[in-house]
């Protein structure tokens, strides 16, 4: 298939289109066959491995997906991301024990690089590998003094879960490390469902050991939830910057709350911001 190697990457792309259109054909044997030849020639080409990788995980040939596997991890070793795959190639085989001996030396051995180590979480989270990811973040966060090491994925996963009392706590761990992007998470906190149950569960998270953040958000939830005087009174007292004052008395107003708007326009009258 390949002849010349200075434009291995040119037949490289039609030769996959050509294994990846067998295939959908359900020319399987056609379709195996260049997908091996490519491989065989560039064992190292991820675009090529990740296709063929795919097209045995389809024909669930087990044994030659991890033969591939492991022929990819050397030909790109020392880069980790090669034993990864290996590592998701045993998961995806249901080979738990070879692929949990790979991500403990993964974590072990680039225990310092926190790109790397969301990769490795990631991939364990894409497997529902939970209880194995969770406990290593656990020891990231007290290994590095990194309280918030992957807070806000974890704070999407379980949102997404609908565990909303776990990803509140991670979004608040998160925020009191990284206060600047308050505006990015507020709009994932505001779209907790609106009923008693979740409310109570919100509010015994903020109420609980209450600190500015905390108060901030439950602010926030108070306005969401229509309690604008409540939300007001805590704003008033817990508010980062003017700014943010300034921002919430428009919102007030746009409910038509000028009460509540006039009382924050009251105590920005006394700044001395001259940005407000």
């Amino acid at each position: 298939i390949i002849q010349n190697s200075k434009i291995i990457k040119n037949t490289d792309h039609k030769n996959l289109n050509r294994a990846k259109s067998h295939e959908r054909a359900g020319l399987i044997k056609e379709a195996r066959l260049i997908y091996n030849q490519l491989f065989t020639n560039d064992v190292s080409n991820v675009h090529i491995f990740s296709a063929y990788k795919s097209f045995l995980y389809k024909q669930e040939d087990w044994e030659k997906l991890i033969e591939i596997s492991i022929l990819y991890a050397n030909a790109v070793s020392p880069d980790p991301y090669g034993m990864l795959a290996l590592a998701d190639s045993y998961l995806l085989t249901g080979n738990e024990k070879e692929a949990y001996k790979i991500f403990d030396s993964l974590f072990l051995e680039h225990s310092s690089d926190i790109k790397k180590l969301k990769r490795f979480i990631s991939k364990l989270f894409y497997h529902n590998k939970i209880d194995y990811a969770l406990e290593e973040i656990s020891k990231i966060r007290q290994r590095y003094s990194h309280p918030d090491f992957y807070a806000l994925d974890l704070g999407s996963y379980y949102l997404s879960r609908m565990s909303y009392e776990k990803s509140l706590n991670e979004y608040i761990i998160y925020l009191n490390n990284n206060y600047d992007e308050f505006d990015f998470v507020r709009k994932r906190l505001m779209t907790f469902p609106i009923d008693d149950e979740v409310k109570l569960v919100i509010k015994k998270i903020l109420k609980n050991n209450p600190t500015q953040l905390k108060s901030k958000i439950l602010a926030e939830y108070e306005f969401k939830w229509g309690n604008y005087n409540q939300a007001c009174d805590l704003l008033l007292q817990n508010y980062f910057s003017e700014k943010e004052l300034y921002d919430f008395s428009i919102s007030m107003m746009t409910v038509n709350e000028l009460n509540n708007a006039e009382r924050i326009f009251n105590r920005l009258m006394k700044s001395d911001n001259s940005e407000i």
